[in-house]
């Protein structure tokens, strides 16, 4: 009798720990399900922002012999005739000081990088404009065909490392990295 006491409690301990494990993993499936969404419903605006972007740059691209805004960060997309100042910052993002009396690069949720480049000169999809990575964990990115496409930005921590990671991603070297680069600088220096 001792001895089928000693296995029902062992079988006993055994289904405990079971069924804690299969609670914690649920717990942590749920968890990360409930984070995704909200994510996902904090990045629904600056998505919407971004596709404004896009077409507004298509438009200035048609109408200025295919050269982006000469202007760098803030200023080029001020040169896009936007005229709700609220796009240049998603509701959500809780980097940015919202002050839409003088547009800078501390109130506003997104870096413009292809200012001197002229789509003309391309020969592969450059980023244009992207969410700036200060504590984010992904990132939103608008490349020069138009796609939007979202990256892990945890160890990005400034504009010019979004860039750095984006080159060394990409086969094409040379022009117009180096462009990008100097734009993305420009945008960490005026942030601070």
């Amino acid at each position: 009798m001792h001895h089928i006491a000693k296995k029902l409690n062992k079988l006993q301990a055994f289904c405990f720990c079971l069924c804690f494990i299969i609670v914690v993993l649920s717990a942590k499936f749920c968890l990360s399900l409930y984070l995704y969404n909200l994510d996902n419903e904090k990045r629904e605006e600056s998505i919407v922002n971004i596709c404004n972007f896009r077409d507004k740059i298509k438009m200035y691209l048609a109408a200025h012999d295919r050269q982006y805004p000469d202007e760098k960060g803030v200023k080029g997309l001020c040169q896009l005739d936007i005229v709700k100042l609220s796009d240049f910052a998603a509701k959500n993002d809780r980097n940015v000081t919202i002050d839409y009396d003088i547009m800078m690069e501390s109130n506003t949720s997104y870096a413009y990088v292809a200012s001197g480049i002229s789509e003309k000169n391309l020969t592969f999809s450059i980023p244009v404009l992207f969410e700036k990575p200060w504590n984010r964990e992904n990132i939103l990115i608008l490349f020069s065909d138009g796609a939007i496409k979202k990256i892990n930005a945890w160890n990005l921590k400034s504009c010019h490392q979004v860039i750095q990671y984006l080159q060394h991603s990409s086969i094409p070297q040379g022009y117009p990295w180096e462009i990008l680069y100097m734009n993305a600088l420009y945008i960490d220096k005026r942030h601070e």
